[in-house]
């Protein structure tokens, strides 16, 4: 859910820098075009003519802004297949990190459950109305149960550092 949320965030920001890219550079297009193509008549035409320019010369920049318009949406759904693929390769890694870190969250649970399990049953028994060995060994269990419990945090605690 973490790394979904992640990928669906750089997806976002990987298309809108790419649109903030492409539609500066199609308005500069745009602008330079409109500059470039403009009718300019060195000897004095017919009226008739000039007004033909000026129709052409707009159905021109029209067909021109309807051509930049339709190719900076496909290039923008295009780029947003390509940055939801970058995006989950590069959060691959934390995706699997993720994994770990919950395995090594329910084994460590598992590896401490059990001693301490037994350390509650164990002290909560109540061992004067039993025989000295039999007291003795339930105080034995409940040492080696401590010492387990010891044993499992102190290797839990030097996988973390080397993972």
């Amino acid at each position: 859910m973490i790394v979904r949320r992640a990928r669906i965030r750089l997806t976002l920001l990987f298309i809108a820098v790419f649109a903030v890219v492409l539609v500066t550079f199609s308005l500069v297009f745009y602008a330079a075009f409109t500059v470039v193509l403009q009718p300019d008549f060195d000897i004095d035409p017919v009226l008739t003519n000039i007004q033909a320019a000026e129709v052409a010369y707009s159905a021109v920049m029209e067909r021109i802004g309807l051509s930049l318009i339709v190719a900076d949406a496909v290039a923008i759904v295009v780029v947003g297949v390509v940055a939801w693929l970058l995006a989950r390769r590069t959060l691959e890694p934390v995706r699997e990190a993720h994994q770990r870190q919950q395995r090594f969250v329910a084994d460590a649970s598992h590896e401490t459950r059990n001693p301490l399990a037994i350390i509650k049953a164990t002290t909560g028994a109540d061992t004067s109305s039993l025989p000295r060995t039999r007291a003795n060994a339930l105080t034995a269990m409940s040492r080696d149960a401590s010492m387990r419990a010891a044993r499992s945090t102190a290797d839990i605690s030097a996988s973390m550092y080397t993972n």
